[in-house]
């Protein structure tokens, strides 16, 4: 029996969307996003199930047209015949033109106005200067003062810089302050790109701008701050520990970190050795602190030392003269001679000495 044309669209209609809902679940399993852990991601996780629509609609749209004309419209046997010309639809010309074109402009306000709403400023803010080297994150709060939810003041002094770990209180609004820089004065340094996936707000960081970026935190707990721009040997090790905690223990860690620890852990941060050298064993570009001192090093010709306080002061002064067996040449920068004074680079060997002691 022949089947009209508006039945044969009304068929069409309701595999399309049956068709939408299933992609659109398929979607749900392949492409998981972490829970909301800020303020911010409720907006944009919106915009992102709006899309994830569109697509399993435009998709199903093709293939049920597609599917259902090989089966129902196939050429049957011993038909010869030519199939019906045509040529063209001009209503169909104007749909397929003006729906997506309307679709990209609401798309694109929608997200305008987002990023708006994302981007207004809070009362109380805090602000956090965050900095990307090679490899490794810095982070350091800015302004004079704190006044916290209990009206208690928090004093910020210049000494308050911590590396690949920062903690911050729940609930309140921090501005971001990015910046991309070299490991030295004289290095133009490479771009960075800010990305914790809980909070969903990311922000590329080209080298000599200052970028701003807002996000609350809303659940206490600990998340990884990832770069999400290839930038050299380290990138995959480029993390650092995003720590939501209350407000009682953020001042705890503030006063920690206003503290400090040994002279030669400061400039194991200050002169990014933290970029290349881990403290816990974990490999890197550089070997590890832990346990080097009075270690024997096998360098790539074969031979052999122990890690003394000789050895460690030429590895910082001239480090492609000994390069350790598995490592690469050329990573770390050659000027810490000039960088750095005699007492610094004590101080550094007296820090790595200490590693190997409290074991």
């Amino acid at each position: 029996m022949h089947m009209s044309n508006r039945n044969h669209l009304i068929i069409v209609s309701a595999l399309i969307v049956v068709f939408t809902f299933v992609v659109r679940y398929v979607f749900t399993l392949i492409y998981q996003l972490p829970p909301q852990y800020s303020a911010e991601a409720e907006q944009i996780d919106i915009l992102f199930d709006a899309h994830f629509w569109v697509i399993a609609f435009l998709f199903a749209l093709v293939m049920v047209f597609m599917l259902y004309a090989v089966v129902v419209f196939q050429r049957k046997d011993g038909d010869d015949s030519d199939g019906e010309h045509f040529h063209g639809n001009t209503t169909l010309e104007i749909v397929w033109t003006v729906f997506p074109l309307v679709a990209v402009v609401v798309f694109g306000v929608w997200a305008h106005q987002i990023l708006n709403n994302i981007s207004e400023a809070a009362p109380n803010e805090l602000t956090l200067n965050v900095t990307g080297y090679q490899w490794y994150w810095e982070f350091q709060f800015g302004g004079d003062s704190y006044t916290t939810n209990e009206g208690m003041t928090v004093e910020f002094t210049p000494e308050m810089v911590s590396t690949n770990e920062v903690y911050v209180p729940v609930g309140h609004t921090l501005n971001l302050q990015l910046h991309s820089k070299g490991l030295s004065p004289d290095d133009s340094g490479v771009n960075h790109a800010f990305w914790v996936p809980e909070f969903r707000v990311k922000r590329d960081l080209i080298v000599g701008h200052t970028y701003d970026l807002k996000v609350t935190p809303t659940e206490i707990g600990h998340y990884r701050l990832r770069c999400a721009e290839l930038c050299g040997a380290g990138h995959a090790i480029m993390l650092a520990e995003f720590h939501v905690v209350s407000e009682e223990d953020w001042e705890i860690w503030l006063a920690e970190v206003a503290e400090g620890g040994l002279p030669g852990e400061k400039l194991y941060t200050q002169y990014g050795c933290v970029g290349c050298h881990s403290l816990d064993g974990t490999p890197m570009v550089g070997p590890t602190w832990q346990g080097l001192y009075g270690s024997e090093r096998v360098f790539a010709d074969g031979s052999t030392v122990v890690a003394d306080d000789e050895y460690l002061y030429t590895s910082i002064v001239n480090a492609n003269s000994q390069i350790v067996e598995g490592y690469s040449p050329n990573i770390m920068p050659q000027n810490f001679a000039e960088q750095m004074s005699e007492e610094e680079i004590q101080q550094i060997i007296e820090f790595i000495a200490s590693l190997s002691e409290s074991e």
